[in-house]
Order: structure tokens, then C-alpha cells, then sequence
């Protein structure tokens, strides 16, 4: 009945608030956010930040954000939900006005959500800051929410200390709770359950059995006594303790639990009764979005562990529920990083239904089944870069009018440049009152352009559907397509990794095979001891004794058999074909195959190795259907090259941070490539700059840009490349990744002329977010990049080499092959070192350069080609001497 009553009030509010500002009360919001119509209570609070006379007044505002991020994090928008915390949890570092309680509630919802995504360390430290406030604030201790709101933070410390397996700490802090419980007098007996509970699970690991049981016990007890109603707290409890019953494989337990779990967050959940699956439509009426996706994936864990052909069949229907339901909560954000977390946080549940398909294969051979296998692999891979594809594809054949396409794209751009410019400013912090004035203004500007753009994207969906459904298909390729597009000789490898074992998926023209192959070793850290043996070496090769080199040689020849061995000799056993694309996952993106060594080896004769190289060429993708979009992909821009050429002065800092050494030579060699090709355009010295690059980058077959490129491994976002600086200002000189976003780029063929372009930060789920990955991201169709800094000798042989195979219509692949393949064989046994040589990846398109005579092209594209060559060939040749100073 209570459930109703909530159901009529959430449908009244519904049919009564717009968002329109005048309509728009603290009333309405409060309706919203109390009723569980977080959706509806975050469209409105974001309306009222907006209001002026909200944002003056630091009691209505404060307390405002804080709702805002609990409403966020409930619908499953973590991001968001961490960006409205952190706005008053900054607010109290520097002032005193604020109410003392909403900080509190903030510092313990940022808890619950860094614990949720498994960041373990930071949230313990943020809950500490939690229950250090409470503990030190007498007027907190006297008020009954505050006093739950410290009894969740004690709860929460223990529970991320539990994960950490910590459990010495974890029962500190469970009896620190359950002892505080009856002090205040704590009635809710939800709260009083999960404590229980949690006490019994860490006894159970501390080897206490029969306090563990008594405690478990009191918890299930409690359990059967409350009348099922919609409530998240029971949901939580009820997970947990499937949780507890999945560990000492109880599956029947389990999903008793799992069950009430489900009923406790959808009450109107119409398959209960048979062991079914809610629909989308019940998901969707979840006050906790993300706590929904949570209760599948745990239901498919528990069938999927019983493996008999039956459970596993109920496991994949489960897991293609959790894809569906997924997809729609990745789409109700407009943030790349939001969308990002749940692909990472979907990982897990994409292995499991790939194993269900694989599992139901071996049972029934139904080749469906290892079909599918290969799309479930498919969906967990580069969603973001396969987003930015459809975009564009989207936004050319959608029919929506151009002004509308315009002002979307020039939002998307304001919302950029106020994220660029508030970063720049807050690596400054100050303590002065114009500074934190300054800050304040610059975070409402960002606030009220995200909401503007998110009106705006609003709206475009209701008007233009057709539009939006193009934007977001997010089909994959089949293994069938697949076939069709290769060639004869080639041999597509997709990756999937998992905690013990290589999923590999090989298709050929007429094949496939799926490959399940034991890691017995950590993955990670042998492809770093190998990539260490290759520029160990060679790096500072005076200095290092001759002993310590012949350990690095050691290293290279013993790794790189023994990853051939681990991760590509079953899998290239009995093919036939002589070129590769392998489709990267996780680390293996930090791994340069053509070095791997096809046979055990010794000395340092490196002409003569047995280098996967001699055997193969090798293109790389982030995956087989983003590879299908960037071959596709139609160019047809008017004109052929875009040359950039920085220049950097002694002793000036760009951006009021960063110092490069001057780029000697990169000036005249820039200009030698424009009078070789003919037509285009070169922007040198004061000229090269970000704003000019941005603004016409867009419209040339062929991008080259060598400057200075720092990476950020650890906020990819922050990686960039250095333009001229821009006398006055202080954000308006280096190129983010993030900047790349937002950008169209008709490029056939981009060349980073800046350090190590082709690595940066991993996820698991996209890929590495090199700068490399940022300029697909724009929407180049095919890149050429490194792994590390090389020698500028040695690029430009290998590059010299490679355009002329390339002028003789080769494959990418082929011809950069042919060309190492030949800089190894003129090489001596020093210089033939895989150091040299093996960095140069090919990413994307590998299909030869169009021919002079293909039909419709036009005069132009011969020139490209022709003059293409001869860029790229002086241009990449530069890459160390720029990339040892960066």
C-alpha cells in the first residue's frame, strides 16, 4: 500500500512540475527527492543551482548539491554524483559559513560511492574525515540523523576494510557500530541487520565460527520479519547476504536472497515465482539504478556457477538483460567519464556471459552460441571511440537542420573550454578572496552551460528521434561481417582478458576459432620486464656496462618467447595467413607483437632473431567493429596537408606550468615537406597555435604536427600536445585529450610527431587513452604513432622505406613490415636492435593509400598520395629528436 501511495505521488508530480525556472521550488524538489523520483529530483535541482538568489545563499545551496549527489549516485551516475559532493566538501575547506551536517552527509556519500567502485583507499580516507567531524562536533552528537548518518560511516570503514581483507580492522569497526546501535538507541532494523550480518561474515574469515554463526544467525532472523516494501536499505542487506551464501558456494541460499533483494528494490516484480528476470520497464522503476545492475550481475553469477546446461542457459538470458539495461543507463548520461565507469564496472558480467556462451557451446554445439561469444566481446570494447563514429555518422544522414547540429557541437565546445579553463585554475589553489571568487564564478558558469547542453540534448531527442537512435547504435560487428572484410592473407586475433586466462577469438576468411588460453603468469608485469629488456638496452647505451646489457638482451630473448609462447603460438598454430590485426585488451596495448621471438634465442646478433616480424605484418584496432567504421568511414576534404611547427622560447612557461626546449629544426623541415607536397597549408612560429590548429584541422587528408607531447598516466584527460605560446593568456596553448573530444576530423592519415603518442592511461574497457586513441576519438581514419622515443636516424630510414611501399600500393601493414623488415636486414647487429625499429604501430584503417587512378577521386587525391608520401616521410622521421627533448 505504501508502494501505491508513492506510485500516485511520483505520477502527480509528474504531471504537475516542468522545468521551467519560474515553476521550479525547493518544494518540488524536496517531493521529488523524497518520494525516490531521483531522475525527476535531479533535473530540478540542477534548475535551482542555477537561480542566483540560491547560489548566494550557502544554506539552501550546500545542502542542495549534497541531495543532488545522493539522487545522482542512486541512478547509477557516479561521476556526477562525486561532482555535486565535492562542491561543498571544497566550499568547507575554505570557509566557515556552511551547515555542519550536510558536510557530514557529503563526506559519507563519497565514501559509499569511492567504496562502490572498489576505490577502497580513497574512501576510507573520506570517511575518515566523516567520523573525525562527527567526533569532534558536539551538536552533531546530539542529533538523531547525524547519529545515523556516523553509525553508516563506521559501517562503511569497516565494510571497505573487509574488501581490503583487512578483517582485524573491519570487526574494530562492525562492533564499534553495533555498540554505538544501542547507545542511541538505533530502531531501524535494516541497519541493525547489515550490522549483524557484516559482524558474521568477518568472524567466518577470523576463524570465529561460533560467534560467526550466532551473528548470521540474529541477521537472517531479522530478515524474515520485515514485510517486503520498496526499500534500498532491506535491498542491500538482502545482496550482501547473497554475497555471503555465493562465497561458500550456497547458490540455493543465494538466490533465495538475491530474490528478495530484487523484491525489496521492485515490488511489482511480476516473475518472481519462476526464477525469472524483472523486465526493463520494472528496472527502470528502481529508486537505485545502480543497485539494479548490481542485483543482475550477482543472479547471473549464481546460475552461471552451477554450470549445468539448464542454470547457464538462465545465466546468458540474465546477462543479455544486464547488456540491455546497461546500455540504457549509459545513455542517460551526457558525461564521456560516466559512461566510461559503467563500461569498466561491466566487465565482469561481459566475461561471465561469454563464458555462459562458450560453456553452452562445449554442452550442446550449437555454434550460436561461440557467434554470440564473439559479439559479447564486441560490446565490452571501445564503446566511447564506437560512440564517436556514430556521431558523426549520425549527424550526416539524421536529417536534423545544420543550425541545430551547430549549436549542439558549439555547447558540447563551451562546456570543453570551461572544463580546461577550471582545471587550469585550481592547479593554482590560492587563499586569497579573489581567487576563491574567481573559482566560485567559473564553477557556476561550468554548471549552468552543462545544464544548458543538457536541455539542449533534451530536447534534440524528443524532436529528432531517428537522430538520436543513430547516435546510440551501438550494434557490433558479427563474426560473418567480419569475414566478408578481410582479405585473404589476414587473420583478425580479438583479445578479451580475464583475471586467470586469454579469451582469444581468431577469424579468418573461412574460419573461426575461439582459444581459451591459462594465464599462469601476471600478465602486466611480464609485458613491463619486456618492453624494459627492449629499452633497457639501448637507453643510455655508453653508460651502462657490458654486463648489464647482456642482462637486459637476457631479459628481451627469455620474455619474449615466453609471452609468444603464453599468448600467440596456439593461437597462430595451423594458419596459413601472413598478416595480422590484432584487436588489443587491456595491457597487451603496451606490447610491441612483431618483437615477440618466434623460437628460443641467444647472443646479440640482432639481424638474425627470429622476430615475430619475419613472419608477419601487423595492423592494431580497439576493436573489430570500431576497425569496420574507420574503413568505412568516408573523406573527402578539399585539401591535402596540414603541417604544425611550435616554436618554444628559453624560459617560457606555457600555461603558467610547463618549459620546453626549443624545437631547432622542426620549422624548416615542416616547410620542406609543404614544397614537397604542394598544397596545403603550414602554420610555424607564432603561428602554431592551439586556437589555429583547432580551427583548421578539420578540412586536410593528411594531419602532421610535430611538437612536444606529455602524457598523464594517471588522468588521461590531462595528456597533451604543446602549441606556440599565445602572449596574455594562460589556457589557450596545450591540446588535452579531452580537447579531442569535441573535434571532426577528416584525416585519412594523422601522424604524431611527440613522445610516446601511442600509450597513456588503461581502461579496461576502452583501451589505453593515448593521444594516439584522441585523434580516432576526432575521427582519424587510420594513425601512425609510437610506443616510446626513438632514434631519428633510424625513424627516418624505416619511414623512407615505408612510403616507398606504400607509393607501390602495399597495405599499411605490409609496408611497414617490408620496411623494418628491410632496416633490420641493412642493419648492423647493434642497430638492428627491436629498440629502433619495433615502436611504429599502425592503428585502424590498413587498407593501401588510394590509387592515382581510382575512380572519382580526382586530381587532388593523386596529390595527396603522392605528396603524402613525401610528408610523412621526412615529418615521422623527426620523432625522437622532438620526443627526447618533451
Amino acid at each position: 500500500m505504501i508502494y501505491l501511495q508513492k506510485i500516485f505521488f511520483v505520477a502527480l508530480l509528474l504531471e504537475s512540475i516542468t522545468l521551467a525556472a519560474q515553476r521550479t521550488t525547493m518544494t518540488d524538489f524536496s517531493l521529488a527527492y523524497n518520494l525516490g523520483a531521483y531522475n525527476r529530483a535531479a533535473a530540478l535541482g540542477e534548475e535551482l543551482l542555477l537561480r542566483k538568489s540560491i547560489q548566494n545563499d550557502v544554506n539552501i545551496w550546500f545542502p542542495l548539491s549534497t541531495k543532488l549527489g545522493i539522487a545522482y549516485h542512486s541512478i547509477g551516475n557516479y561521476t556526477r554524483g562525486l561532482e555535486r559532493l565535492d562542491l561543498p566538501i571544497e566550499w568547507a575547506k575554505t570557509e566557515k559559513n556552511y551547515p555542519v551536517e550536510d558536510l557530514l552527509l557529503a563526506y559519507h556519500e563519497k565514501g559509499k560511492i569511492l567504496n562502490e567502485l572498489e576505490q577502497y583507499a580513497s574512501a576510507q580516507f573520506v570517511y575518515s574525515k566523516a567520523v573525525k567531524l562527527f567526533e569532534n562536533d558536539r551538536s552533531l552528537q546530539q542529533d538523531s540523523s547525524a547519529q545515523i548518518i556516523y553509525l553508516n560511516t563506521l559501517i562503511g570503514i569497516g565494510a571497505t576494510a573487509y574488501s581490503k581483507s583487512d578483517y582485524s580492522k573491519a570487526k574494530t569497526f562492525f562492533e564499534k557500530a553495533l555498540v554505538y546501535s544501542k547507545e542511541v538507541g538505533v530502531k531501524e532494523m535494516g541497519l541493525l541487520a547489515q550490522q549483524h550480518l557484516y559482524l558474521g561474515k568477518v568472524e567466518e574469515k577470523l576463524g570465529n565460527h561460533s560467534s560467526a554463526g550466532d551473528q548470521m544467525l540474529t541477521a537472517i532472523e531479522m530478515g524474515k520479519m520485515e514485510v517486503i516494501e520498496q526499500s534500498v536499505l532491506w535491498s542491500n542487506f538482502y545482496h550482501d547476504l547473497a554475497n555471503y551464501y555465493i562465497e561458500y558456494k550456497r547458490n540455493e541460499e543465494a538466490l533465495e536472497y538475491n530474490s528478495l533483494a530484487i523484491k525489496s528494490l521492485l515490488p511489482t516484480w511480476k516473475n518472481e515465482a519462476q526464477n525469472g528476470l524483472p523486465t526493463i520497464e520494472e528496472l527502470n522503476q528502481s529508486t537505485s539504478l545502480g543497485l539494479a545492475a548490481q542485483l543482475l550481475a550477482q543472479r547471473g553469477a549464481i546460475f552461471f556457477s552451477n554450470k549445468n546446461e539448464g542454470e547457464l542457459k538462465k545465466a546468458l538470458e540474465n546477462y543479455r538483460l544486464m547488456d540491455v539495461f546497461v546500455t540504457r543507463l549509459r545513455r542517460l548520461y551526457t558525461g564521456e567519464s560516466a559512461r566510461l565507469l559503467w563500461s569498466d564496472r561491466a566487465l565482469d558480467f561481459y566475461e561471465k556471459a561469454i563464458k555462459s556462451c562458450l560453456r553452452l557451446y562445449d554442452k550442446t554445439g550449437q555454434e550460436d552460441y561461440r557467434l554470440e561469444a564473439f559479439e559479447l566481446s564486441e560490446r565490452s570494447k571501445s564503446l566511447l571511440l564506437l560512440e564517436a563514429f556514430k556521431k558523426i555518422k549520425a549527424k550526416k544522414v539524421s536529417g536534423v537542420p545544420i543550425e541545430k547540429i551547430e549549436k549542439e557541437e558549439v555547447l558540447e565546445a563551451d562546456v570543453d573550454a570551461l572544463e580546461n579553463q577550471l582545471y587550469n585554475l585550481k592547479r593554482y589553489r590560492k587563499s586569497t578572496e579573489s581567487y576563491k571568487n574567481k573559482l566560485r564564478k567559473k564553477e557556476k558558469e561550468l554548471l549552468e552551460k552543462k545544464r544548458m547542453y543538457e536541455d539542449f540534448l533534451i530536447e534534440l531527442r524528443k524532436q529528432y528521434p531517428d537522430y538520436y537512435k543513430l547516435k546510440f547504435d551501438l550494434s557490433v560487428t558479427t563474426v560473418g561481417e567480419v569475414q566478408e572484410r578481410l582479405a585473404s592473407d589476414q587473420l583478425l586475433i580479438e583479445y578479451f582478458i580475464t583475471k586467470n586466462e586469454l579469451i582469444v577469438f581468431k577469424i579468418s576468411k573461412q574460419g573461426y576459432d575461439v582459444l581459451e588460453l591459462p594465464l599462469d603468469f601476471e600478465l602486466t608485469p611480464k609485458i613491463k620486464a619486456f618492453r624494459e629488456g627492449i629499452y633497457g638496452y639501448y637507453l643510455n647505451n655508453k653508460e651502462r656496462s657490458q654486463s648489464l646489457r647482456r642482462s637486459y638482451i637476457q631479459q628481451y630473448q627469455t620474455l619474449g618467447y615466453e609471452l609468444y609462447q603464453g599468448i600467440l603460438k596456439p593461437v597462430l598454430a595451423g594458419q596459413q595467413e601472413s598478416r595480422l590485426m590484432i584487436i588489443l585488451a587491456g595491457n597487451l596495448g603496451f606490447l610491441p607483437f612483431e618483437a615477440l621471438l618466434t623460437a628460443p634465442t641467444t647472443g646479440e646478433n640482432f639481424t638474425q632473431m627470429p622476430y615475430l616480424l619475419n613472419d608477419y605484418a601487423i595492423g592494431y584496432c580497439y576493436s573489430a567493429t570500431l576497425l569496420h567504421e574507420m574503413q568505412q568511414k568516408e573523406h573527402v576534404p578539399d585539401k591535402i596537408f596540414l603541417g604544425f611547427a611550435p616554436e618554444f622560447k628559453q624560459g617560457v612557461k606555457l600555461e603558467g606550468k610547463y618549459a620546453f626546449d626549443p624545437l631547432l629544426h622542426s620549422e624548416k623541415e615542416v616547410k620542406e615537406i609543404f614544397d614537397l607536397v604542394g598544397m596545403g597549408e603550414v602554420f610555424d612560429g607564432e603561428l602554431a597555435t592551439k586556437e589555429n590548429f583547432q580551427e583548421n584541422c578539420e578540412d586536410y587528408c593528411i594531419v602532421h604536427i610535430a611538437t612536444h607531447g606529455v602524457m598523464n598516466t594517471e588522468n588521461s584527460e590531462n595528456s597533451f600536445l604543446a602549441f606556440s605560446e599565445v602572449p596574455d593568456s594562460s589556457d589557450n596553448e596545450l591540446l588535452y585529450v579531452r580537447d579531442l573530444y569535441n573535434m571532426h576530423l577528416t584525416a585519412s592519415l594523422v601522424v604524431l610527431s611527440a613522445c610516446e603518442t601511442g600509450i597513456g592511461e588503461l581502461y579496461e574497457s576502452e583501451g589505453i587513452a593515448s593521444l594516439a586513441r584522441g585523434f580516432s576519438y576526432a575521427g582519424a581514419k587510420s594513425l601512425i604513432t609510437s610506443l616510446w622515443s626513438v632514434n631519428d636516424h633510424a625513424t627516418a630510414e624505416i619511414m623512407r622505406r615505408l612510403y616507398a611501399n606504400l607509393k607501390m600500393g602495399m597495405p599499411k601493414d605490409k609496408a611497414l613490415q617490408q620496411a623494418k623488415h628491410d632496416f633490420i636486414k641493412d642493419a648492423t647487429n647493434q642497430t638492428a636492435h627491436p629498440f629502433l625499429w619495433s615502436a611504429f604501430i599502425q592503428i585502424g584503417d590498413e587498407a593501401p593509400l588510394p590509387s592515382p587512378d581510382g575512380q572519382g577521386e580526382g586530381n587532388g587525391r593523386l596529390l595527396w598520395i603522392l605528396g603524402g608520401i613525401a610528408l610523412l616521410l621526412l615529418g615521422v622521421g623527426l620523432l625522437l629528436r622532438r620526443s627526447k627533448k618533451a
